[in-house]
């Protein structure tokens, strides 16, 4: 099996709840290797309000790696402050040259420190761990990948101890710099408000036993609590609004005019400001531009955000009511307490939107996370958990 068939070869799924049948993955071939990503110290960019600059870091080093490998199918899933990815031996140097040159822009454009590492399977599985993967569909051309075994963690592990950072750092992996290339990164939504009162950041990780059977009886419990998908999905037509403002839409100007001038930022800020007033007209209107259906846009928009999603840990972005909230909460305590699970979880009215466009026909994806700090606040508890476990 070639490179580029390993992962477009996995038949994909369609119930959100196949995550939990281990039928569905596929372990990685023995040569891959896994591409792990994350902003140093981001608690403490959360805190300082810098959320929403290291969701656009985290996605940046997304669309990169993507555009370094084009033709090529990969693995990957974003995690709020950072990516991981599984490539091929071959796709080594191109991810490396993306991920340095992303933290490069990070550090220029944001201020931000942004730890890059490639680890070799091979490595993770000799400490006993391993990495499978999953294709959920999302719609029709667009799947998203799960991950499982206990690998990616692994990896995130290795690249953040001092001891062997600098050993799987990707500046062993580049011959010669390349430029990053970030188009397909938009950030043009306004915060989606909450529908139901809450917008829940939820992250859990079974702790011990039948990991797959934790996680099924919690999603069934979260289905039980929290409705049907469509009662606590966080995207909602009429919560999408197109930002207008200089300031919300800087975000995506500082990246893609990185390492350009004044007035070529100035230009493609403009530049922005008019295509969504053309957005904005279409959505209002039900109209059509080329192959730009507005109303199909926002439709397909919602099918393809990444609101719940596996990669070890149990994600999800959910809108419940404050009653919903309680419960939740409640069960997810109890579960702690017997021992099968660790979580965190952070409450807010919002949550953000990064998109990757590959074409706007039918091809986009969509990544969402809570506003101040979602899955960044929701790790920082889970962690404090098993630490004291530990």
């Amino acid at each position: 099996m070639t490179a580029a068939a390993f992962y477009s070869g996995i038949e994909p799924f369609d119930n959100f709840e196949d995550t939990f049948n281990p039928a569905f993955y596929r372990p990685l071939p023995p040569d891959w290797l896994v591409a792990v990503c994350d902003i140093q110290a981001s608690t403490a960019g959360i805190e300082e309000g810098k959320y929403k600059e290291i969701n656009m870091v985290g996605a940046s080093a997304i669309i990169a790696v993507l555009n370094a490998l084009p033709g090529l199918e990969i693995p990957y899933v974003f995690g709020g402050d950072g990516a991981s990815f599984a490539i091929p031996p071959d796709a080594a140097e191109p991810v490396a040259a993306a991920l340095l040159g992303t933290r490069e822009m990070a550090a220029s454009v944001f201020g931000l420190v942004l730890r890059a590492g490639i680890v070799p399977v091979a490595d993770v599985r000799a400490a006993g761990f391993d990495v499978t993967v999953a294709r959920y569909r999302l719609s029709e051309k667009v799947t998203i990948a799960m991950f499982d075994g206990g690998g990616l963690a692994r990896a995130e592990g290795i690249i953040k101890d001092p001891a062997k950072e600098q050993q799987y750092d990707v500046r062993n992996r580049i011959t010669a710099p390349h430029a990053p290339d970030f188009a397909g990164l938009e950030c043009r939504w306004n915060p989606l408000k909450t529908s139901n009162g809450q917008i829940v950041t939820l992250m859990a990780r079974a702790r011990q036993g039948d990991g797959k059977a934790v996680y099924r009886e919690l999603f069934h419990a979260i289905r039980a609590i929290c409705g049907a998908q469509r009662d606590y999905h966080p995207v909602r037509q009429n919560a999408l609004r197109l930002a207008f403002r200089p300031r919300s839409l800087r975000r995506e100007a500082g990246v893609q005019t990185y390492g350009e001038g004044f007035l070529r930022r100035a230009l493609y800020g403009t530049r922005v400001w008019l295509q969504n007033a053309l957005g904005a007209a279409l959505f209002r209107f039900h109209l059509k531009a080329g192959a730009m259906d507005g109303n199909k846009y926002r439709q397909d928009l919602i099918l393809n955000t990444d609101f719940q999603k596996f990669d070890d840990t149990l994600r999800m972005i959910l809108d419940c009511t404050p009653a919903q909230t309680s419960e939740l909460l409640q069960y997810l305590d109890q579960q702690h307490k017997k021992g099968t699970l660790f979580y965190g979880t952070h409450v807010e009215q919002e949550a953000l939107i990064t998109c990757l466009v590959f074409n706007r026909e039918d091809k986009h994806l969509h990544f969402i996370d809570g506003a101040r700090g979602g899955y960044g606040a929701a790790a920082k508890a889970m962690k404090a958990q098993m630490k004291r476990s530990s």
